[in-house]
């Protein structure tokens, strides 16, 4: 097929342009991206490294109360019951964080007429309140109670997993308890609770409150969620509650996706590990990327989650911008390039016009050349 000079020039001028400024384009966009999704990594692990590292610093500094209690009463074998009142009022009233501190006595050990006293010192309504948990609440010493049992076992300090203390804190919470000794065998446990519910409102990180954060205890247990409910539960519930949410929405396939991934996230995050994983949230139709990393003082694991369209929201930016560009660029190639190509076509159509006259050895002059061309309009005249 034949080519007119002008559709010729356009041809051949503008598709080039176009896969050269398309091709920019795309480099530019993925570029972007990387460079984002670099940046964008390394935010989220310092975050959830600030994170561990805040929190880890909180249950130290707490544990840390709990053994100077501890090593207190194992150093004064015949302490009233009002000094250690005295103690864990004290310990309470400058730990706006701690819930509660107890010390819980190995029958008959504090009083030989006394069976059980536990002393327990806690807030109520930001008020302190006194009370003796083997009178008021429970049998601490029953099979249930994990924080009582587990420093006996194995005679060190740990954290429980989280309970809800019905009878004395009456909240979510989990405890750090430690053994304190009279002549080398166990006389009690010195507790310290922290509120689950108020961690996450409490503990203040700077660019973290925009983020899904949940930790996860040694168990699997849910202890800081962005759904309240969620709070204590066993992960694998959480999993299964929102599997059935997606699975009424958009199906089995789409669920069985989220489903898997959240578990790996699970296996990951319970393997002492730290690292990233993406996965598919099917409800809001957008991955999600969490970031994970252990804390090693309760051996518990805390995920930063961000949603990954607010994360490439200014490579998204920056590709309708470039778009944007690239179209008006074309737009203006290609006016200049059809002005350009119609000047070109009316000045070969005179050196056609004067070609056509000598064939026809027709050698009068047609008047002046209308070509803004000098070189054209010199040829013309030649001609």
């Amino acid at each position: 097929m034949k080519l007119s000079f002008r559709r010729a020039l356009l041809l051949y001028t503008l598709v080039p342009v176009m896969v050269i400024f398309l091709l920019f384009a795309v480099e530019n966009i993925l570029s972007t991206k990387d460079h984002e999704q670099q940046l964008i990594e390394s935010h989220m692990t310092d975050l959830a490294q600030s994170y561990v590292h805040i929190f880890n610093g909180y249950l130290v500094k707490v544990s840390a109360q709990t053994d100077i209690v501890a090593d207190l009463i194992s150093s004064r074998p015949e302490i009233s019951e009002q000094e250690i009142y005295q103690i864990l009022e004290q310990n309470v009233k400058h730990s706006p964080l701690v819930h509660g501190m107890a010390v819980a006595f190995v029958p008959y050990q504090f009083d030989s007429k006394r069976k059980l006293f536990s002393p327990y010192v806690y807030r109520k309504q930001d008020k302190i309140k006194k009370i003796d948990i083997s009178e008021s609440s429970y049998d601490y010493t029953e099979p249930q109670w994990e924080w009582w049992h587990k420093p006996l076992a194995t005679r060190e300090g740990g954290w429980s997993e989280p309970y809800f203390d019905e009878g004395a804190g009456n909240i979510m919470m989990s405890t750090y308890s430690v053994p304190f000794f009279k002549e080398g065998e166990i006389r009690g446990v010195a507790t310290i609770d922290i509120p689950l519910h108020k961690l996450n409102s409490k503990i203040k990180i700077l660019g973290i409150t925009k983020y899904k954060i949940f930790l996860l205890s040694s168990k699997g247990r849910v202890l800081i969620a962005s759904e309240k409910n969620d709070v204590g539960l066993p992960i694998a519930d959480v999993i299964e509650d929102k599997y059935q949410s997606v699975l009424k929405l958009l199906g089995n396939k789409s669920a069985e996706v989220m489903r898997n991934e959240l578990y790996i996230l699970r296996d990951d995050m319970l393997s002492d590990r730290e690292g990233k994983r993406i996965t598919k949230m099917g409800i809001a139709g957008q991955d999600i990327w969490y970031f994970y990393a252990p804390i090693k003082s309760a051996n518990w694991s805390v995920a930063i989650g961000v949603n990954e369209t607010e994360a490439f929201a200014r490579v998204y930016n920056r590709a309708w911008y470039s778009i944007g560009f690239f179209s008006l660029l074309l737009f203006l190639l290609i006016v200049f390039i059809s002005l350009a190509a119609g000047k070109f076509s009316r000045a070969f159509e005179w050196i056609i016009n004067r070609c056509q006259r000598i064939e026809r050895m027709n050698f009068q002059p047609v008047g002046k050349v209308a070509t803004e061309i000098e070189e054209i309009r010199q040829l013309s005249n030649t001609l």
